[in-house]
C-alpha cells in the first residue's frame, strides 16, 4: 500500500506555492468560523490584528529554509495563535491543490520499480476531517493525470488511521514513521520512505 504525499507527490512544494498566493491567503484567513470572538479575546487581538499576525507568520515561514514548510507553519500558528491554520490554506486551494501537485523527484522511479517486482499496488492516502472530499477528488484526478488511475484507491481522514488496512500480507510505504509504526503494530508490514533507493533496497 502506497502513500501519496511525500512519496509520489511533492506536498511541501505545493504548500509553499499556496502559501505564497495572496488571494489564497485572503480566502484562508477569512473563512467563516475560523476564529471566534472568544478566541480573539483570549489572544487579546482584534480581527485585523489577527490577520496581520497570520501574514507575519506566513512571511517568516516563506523566508525560512525549513524542509517541512507545512509542519513549520502549523506549529507557528498553533503556538502563537492557538489555531493551526495549515489546513485552512489547503482547504482554500480546493481540489486543484491536490490534482496539480508535482511528482516527487524519484516518484516515477518508485512506481517503475514496484511494477518490475510484479506486486499488486494500492494507494492508501490521507486527507483531513474537514477536507476529505476535495482531497479525494483531487488525488484521484492526480493519479488519472499521471497514468495511475487504474490503481485501487483508499483514503482515510488522518494518516494515523491507515492501520485499519493492515493485514499480514500488506506492506505500507509511507514517509511518516508514526503511520508505519501503527500499521506494523496492527499486523501489517511497513517501510518508512526516505527515498526510492532506500525503499527499493529494503524491499529487496
Amino acid at each position: 500500500m502506497l502513500d501519496m504525499d511525500g512519496v509520489l507527490c511533492d506536498f511541501d512544494t505545493q504548500f509553499r506555492k499556496l502559501l505564497s498566493d495572496d488571494v489564497v491567503f485572503g480566502a484562508a484567513v477569512s473563512r467563516p468560523k475560523l476564529v471566534s470572538a472568544k478566541k480573539l479575546s483570549d489572544l487579546n487581538l482584534t480581527l485585523p490584528q489577527f490577520i496581520d499576525k497570520c501574514d507575519e507568520i506566513r512571511t517568516k515561514v516563506l523566508r525560512s529554509n525549513h524542509s517541512d514548510i507545512y509542519g513549520l507553519f502549523k506549529s507557528e500558528t498553533k503556538s502563537q495563535l492557538k489555531v493551526p491554520l495549515s489546513w485552512s490554506f489547503v482547504a482554500a486551494g480546493k481540489t486543484t491543490f491536490w490534482s496539480t501537485m508535482k511528482w516527487m523527484p524519484d516518484g516515477p522511479q518508485l512506481i517503475d520499480q514496484l511494477r518490475a517486482f510484479n506486486v499488486p499496488i494500492q494507494i492508501l492516502t490521507a486527507g483531513s476531517r474537514s477536507n476529505t472530499d476535495f482531497c479525494s477528488v483531487g488525488k484521484r484526478q492526480w493519479l488519472s493525470n499521471n497514468g495511475l488511475g487504474d490503481l485501487p484507491f483508499n483514503i482515510v481522514s488522518m494518516g494515523t488511521e491507515k492501520y485499519k488496512y493492515a493485514t499480514p500480507t500488506r506492506l505500507l510505504i509511507d514517509d511518516t514513521a508514526k503511520n508505519v509504526e501503527l500499521f506494523i503494530g496492527s499486523g501489517g508490514q511497513g517501510i518508512v520512505h526516505t527515498s526510492t533507493k532506500s525503499t527499493i533496497n529494503q524491499l529487496r
